[in-house]
């Protein structure tokens, strides 16, 4: 099987999660949006996972994906939820 790479979003932080097929690789904005590429190594990382975004100071349990920085200059970053 081959490697693929796939987006998800926009991701709201308002929203509790959002499930995505793999490994997160990079959170970024797009138009002014959020989104998560995802990849997905031939089996090894193809599973489903839930993330979500958490603002800084915020605690959080699980793995750390990546750091957004809004034009407003909000930051938030990309956590799994266990």
């Amino acid at each position: 099987m081959a490697d693929v790479i796939y987006k998800y979003g926009p991701i709201d932080p308002t929203f509790d999660y959002m499930t995505v097929r793999g490994k997160p690789v990079y959170v970024g904005l797009q138009d002014g949006k959020i989104f998560v590429w995802c990849i997905n190594l031939a089996e090894i990382e193809d599973k489903e996972r839930m993330v979500h975004l958490v603002a800084t100071g915020e605690i959080y349990v699980g793995p750390y994906y990546g750091t957004v920085v809004m034009p407003n200059g909000l930051v938030w970053h990309l956590v799994e939820i266990y």
